[in-house]
C-alpha cells in the first residue's frame, strides 16, 4: 500500500468560533495535514498523472476551494474536519483519509487546538433520496476521533529539589481527548456534544496545574487525567463535557541540562478512576495483569486514599468484563478434586446470564492450618477469572458453589471442603453496605492478604507486579516483609491424583515403565498378557515405584504405529485392573493421542504423559478438560515414531530446548491447562543427537529455566521429569552393542546426574535399580535421607 501525504497545508477561514481574542467572524489560520492510503502503481508505470488521477495537487485544490466558499458561522472544528474528509473522499475521489486539522490561534496559552479523524468512503452512505451523503451513525471510525490541545504552557511549582519548591518553571502539557459517551456521529449542528466545553476544561487544567504544586510529573499527569475524566452530574443531560478516555503528556524543559526535555505520558479511561455509579475509586489505576510492572518507586507510594469506598453497583457494563483474583483452599476429602470441581463450577457461571472464565492459575501449595491449628493441612492456590458479575453478585455465586460442593458451617476458620475468597476485583476498593447480612459482607481487597503466606506466595506466581490498591505494594514485597517476622509454613506441591500431592523438592519421585506392547525397544513383549502386566506392576510398587507409566504404542524411532482402537484396547483393561489392585498408586498414560488419553483417564489413570507436548490436534484442549497433571515433553517433527526433526538448534541445544519447551507450556496455559498440573520433560533422546543428549544433561538446570532471569527463568517454577532409561546414546557411550537391558549401569549414572540437575521425577525400566539410585542421589545431592 502506498501513501499520499500533505503536511501543514495553510488555510484560513472566518467561519470558525471566536479566536483567542474572543472576536467573532474574524479570519483565522488553519493547518491541515493528511495522509491517504492508496496505490500509485498506474501513475508510476506511465510516469504521468492522468485526468482522473488521485494526487496531492487535486486534493489540495478541492480543499482550498471548499474552504474558500464557507459561509457558516461558529463552525466547530470537528464539524469542519468531517466536512473536509467528505471533500477529499468524494470530490478528490480518495478511498480513505487520515486528517489532522489544527487551529494554531485558538488559545493564548497553547500552540494549537486540533482534531484528528480517520474516514473511508463507506462511512458516508447515500441518503434514501440518493442526493446527499451523511455520516453513518453505525460507523466505527468516528469512535477513534480525538480532540487535542497541544503545547499548553504554564509556569508552576513542580519538582523535588529545594530550588524547585521556590521558583516556578514552565511545563508543557499535551492533551488528547477521546469521544464522548453518546453514539459517534453528528449531533445537533454536527457538534460532538461532549466536546462543547473544551475551553472550560482547559481552564480547569490550568487552575489545577497552578494549585497542585506536585513533586513529580507522574503524579500531576495522573491527576489531570482524573480531572478531565470526571463524569458529568446526572442532571447535566446532555453534558457539554463528557469523555471516557484521555492521554496526558507533561514535559519539563528545564529538568535536564543536556536534553531538550523529559516527559511522562499517561493514557487513562474513566473506569480507571470512577465506578459506573460515578463514585471515585479509592485507588489509582492499577491494571490487574501479570504484565503490569511495579517500579521501585511504587513501593513507597503514599497510602492516601486507602479508605474504603461504599459502593454496591459495580456492574459488568462499560467495557464488559472485570479481572478478579480468587483465593481457593480445601483441607477435607479429595483435596485436589475439590479444587478442580470448584473451578469447573466457576466456569458454569458464564452460562447463567453473564460471563465467567478462568484465565490463569498459580501453582498449588500445601500449608499448615492457620488460626485454628488442630486440623488437617490445606491445599491453597489463587486463580484469575474474567467475569461480568459485580462483586456482591459474584460473592453470592461463590457461596452457592461452596454449598454445592458440600461445605457446611463449622467454627470460623475451621475445616472446609472448599473455600473461595475474592482477593482483588480489578483495582477496586470496596466495602459492602452495612444493611447486607453479616455472612454476605464483602471487603475488597481481602483484609487478610498481607498476613497470609498461603495467599501471598501464589499471588506472587500469578500477579507478581500488581500493586495492592490500598497497601500500594506488590505480593512479592508483602511476602518478603511477612517472612522477616514469620517463618515459612508451606511448600509447593505437585498433584498426582485427586487425593494425593507430592511436596516438590522433598524427594525424587520414581516413575517406572509398564509397556503393554510387543515392540517397545526395551521391554517389548514382557507384559502382553494382563496377568504378566499386573505381576510386573506389583513388583514395581514393592520395589519403590511412585508412579506407574502405562504405554500401549511404542514411540521409539521407526516403530510401526498402531490405530487408536488397538492402543486403547491395550491400556484400558490394564489400567482398570491396576486401579482395582493398587487403588492409591498414581498411574500415567504414555500417549500423544487425545482419545487414548481420555479413555485412560476415565479408566483410572491420573496423569497424561505426552511425548509430543500437546502438539497433536485437540490434545491441549483435552488436557484442559480432563484437568489432570500432564507431562509436556520437548520433541520435534510430528509423530514420535517418525524419528523427529534433527534440524540444528540455532542457539544451542540447551537454550533451544528451553525456549521451545517454554512455547509449548505457554500454549498449554492459553488452552486452559492449570499451571499446577504442568510437568516439564526436556525430551532426552527425541530430536537430539547423542552429543546433544549429553550436553543437555550437563546443563539441565539451564534447560529447565532454573538459571537466568526474565524469559530465561519462565520455566523455573515447574516440576520436571527426565526419562533416559536404556536409551541408545547410553549404549554408544559405553561402546556396548548388546540389548537395551545391558544399559542399566549407564542408566543409573545418568539418572543420578539428572537428580543432581534438579529432576523431580525420573522414569526408568528397572525399579529396584531406580529406587536405589534415587535414595543415594537424594542423600548426596539434596541432603535427603
Amino acid at each position: 500500500m502506498d501513501t499520499i501525504s500533505i503536511s501543514e497545508l495553510q488555510l484560513r477561514s472566518s467561519s470558525l468560533p471566536t479566536d483567542l481574542w474572543q472576536r467573532a467572524q474574524k479570519e483565522q489560520p488553519l493547518v491541515l495535514s493528511l495522509s491517504i492510503s492508496t496505490s500509485v502503481a498506474s501513475e508510476a508505470s506511465l510516469d504521468s498523472l492522468q485526468s482522473d488521477s488521485l494526487n496531492y495537487g487535486t486534493v489540495t485544490k478541492c480543499i482550498e476551494a471548499y474552504v474558500a466558499q464557507l459561509s457558516t458561522d461558529d463552525l466547530a472544528l470537528e464539524v469542519l474536519a468531517d466536512q473536509l474528509a467528505k471533500v477529499i473522499l468524494f470530490d478528490a475521489n480518495a478511498p480513505n483519509v487520515r486528517l489532522d486539522l489544527a487551529r494554531p490561534r485558538a488559545l493564548l496559552s497553547a500552540q494549537s487546538v486540533a482534531v484528528e479523524i480517520y474516514r473511508t468512503r463507506a462511512d458516508y452512505p447515500l441518503t434514501q433520496d440518493g442526493t446527499t451523503r451523511q455520516l453513518d451513525p453505525a460507523s466505527l471510525n468516528p469512535a477513534g476521533d480525538k480532540l487535542c490541545v497541544r503545547q499548553l504552557r504554564k509556569s508552576i511549582i513542580i519538582g523535588v529539589n529545594p530550588c524547585e519548591r521556590v521558583d516556578e518553571q514552565e511545563v508543557l502539557v499535551d492533551l488528547e481527548f477521546g469521544t464522548d459517551e453518546m453514539a459517534p456521529g453528528p449531533y445537533t449542528g454536527g457538534v460532538r456534544q461532549g466536546w462543547v466545553a473544551w475551553r472550560q476544561t482547559v481552564k480547569s487544567v490550568e487552575s489545577h496545574l497552578a494549585a497542585t504544586q506536585p513533586l513529580t510529573i507522574e503524579a500531576i499527569t495522573t491527576s489531570i487525567a482524573s480531572l478531565v475524566l470526571t463524569p458529568p452530574a446526572p442532571s447535566a443531560s446532555p453534558s457539554p463535557w463528557s469523555i471516557t478516555s484521555t492521554s496526558v503528556r507533561l514535559s519539563k524543559p528545564s529538568a535536564l541540562v543536556f536534553a531538550r526535555y523529559p516527559s511522562v505520558q499517561v493514557v487513562r479511561s474513566r473506569r480507571d478512576f470512577f465506578l459506573p455509579s460515578g463514585q471515585l475509586r479509592a485507588a489509582l489505576a492499577n491494571p490487574l495483569s501479570t504484565s503490569s510492572i511495579a517500579t521501585s518507586s511504587s513501593e513507597g507510594r503514599s497510602e492516601a486514599g486507602s479508605e474504603s469506598t461504599e459502593a454496591t453497583d459495580v456492574e459488568g457494563g462499560g467495557r464488559g468484563t472485570h479481572d478478579v483474583v480468587l483465593g481457593v483452599g480445601t483441607n477435607m476429602g479429595e483435596r485436589v478434586a475439590n479444587i478442580s470441581s470448584a473451578l469447573k463450577e466457576l466456569e458454569k457461571l458464564g452460562l447463567d446470564g453473564g460471563k465467567t472464565k478462568v484465565t490463569d492459575t498459580s501453582f498449588m501449595y500445601e500449608s499448615d492450618a492457620m488460626y485454628v491449628t488442630d486440623q488437617a493441612k490445606f491445599l491453597n492456590a489463587v486463580v484469575k477469572i474474567e467475569t461480568t458479575l459485580e462483586p456482591q453478585e459474584l460473592l453470592d455465586r461463590l457461596k452457592a458453589i461452596e454449598t454445592t460442593l458440600g461445605r457446611e458451617k463449622t467454627v470460623r476458620n475451621g475445616p472446609r471442603v472448599i473455600d473461595l475468597d475474592i482477593l482483588f476485583y480489578d483495582d477496586l476498593v470496596y466495602s459492602s453496605d452495612s444493611s447486607i447480612p453479616a455472612d454476605r459482607q464483602l471487603h475488597i481487597p481481602h483484609v487478610s492478604i498481607a498476613e497470609r503466606e498461603f495467599v501471598l506466595r501464589p499471588l506472587a506466581d500469578l500477579v507478581p507486579s500488581f500493586l495492592h490498591p490500598t497497601l500500594q505494594r506488590t505480593p512479592s514485597a508483602l511476602l518478603a516483609t511477612l517472612l522477616t517476622t514469620t517463618p515459612s509454613s508451606l511448600h509447593r506441591v505437585l498433584p498426582l491424583s485427586p487425593s494425593l500431592v507430592h511436596p516438590i523438592g522433598s524427594s525424587t519421585l520414581l516413575m517406572t515403565i509398564l509397556n503393554a506392547t510387543p515392540d517397545s525397544f526395551s521391554d517389548g513383549g514382557d507384559n502382553l498378557s494382563l496377568a504378566s502386566a499386573l505381576a510386573s506392576a506389583a513388583s514395581h510398587v514393592v520395589a519403590g515405584s511412585s508412579i506407574l507409566d502405562v504405554g500401549g504404542m511404542s514411540t521409539r524411532p521407526n516403530a510401526d504405529p498402531v490405530s487408536e482402537s488397538i492402543e486403547i484396547s491395550r491400556v484400558v483393561p490394564l489400567i482398570t485392573s491396576l486401579r482395582s489392585t493398587s487403588p492409591s498408586t498414581p498411574i500415567s498414560i504414555d500417549t500423544f493421542r487425545p482419545a487414548v488419553a481420555r479413555a485412560a483417564i476415565e479408566a483410572g489413570a491420573t496423569i497424561i504423559n505426552d511425548v509430543l507436548g500437546g502438539d497433536h490436534p485437540s490434545m491441549l484442549e483435552t488436557m484442559a478438560e480432563l484437568d489432570v497433571p500432564v507431562i509436556i515433553m520437548h520433541s520435534r517433527g510430528g509423530e514420535p515414531f517418525l524419528g523427529g526433526e534433527m534440524k540444528p538448534y540455532a542457539t544451542g541445544v540447551v537454550t533451544g530446548v528451553r525456549d521451545e519447551l517454554r512455547h509449548k507450556v505457554e500454549r498449554a496455559l492459553q488452552a486452559g491447562v492449570r499451571r499446577w498440573n504442568i510437568i516439564l520433560d526436556p525430551g532426552v533422546g527425541f530430536a537430539k543427537t547423542g552429543e546433544q543428549n549429553v550436553e543437555l544433561l550437563r546443563d539441565l538446570p539451564k534447560a529447565l529455566g532454573r538459571e537466568g532471569e526474565g524469559e530465561e527463568a519462565f520455566l523455573g517454577g515447574f516440576p520436571s521429569l527426565v526419562g533416559l532409561s536404556r536409551k541408545r546414546f547410553l549404549g554408544t557411550l559405553i561402546a556396548r552393542e548388546g540389548g537395551a537391558k545391558e544399559r542399566d549401569w549407564a542408566t543409573a549414572v545418568a539418572v543420578a546426574k539428572s537428580i543432581e540437575g534438579g529432576a523431580d521425577i525420573v522414569r526408568v525400566h528397572e525399579p529396584t535399580m531406580g529406587a536405589d539410585v534415587v535414595k543415594v542421589s537424594d542423600a548426596l545431592y539434596r541432603g535427603r535421607k
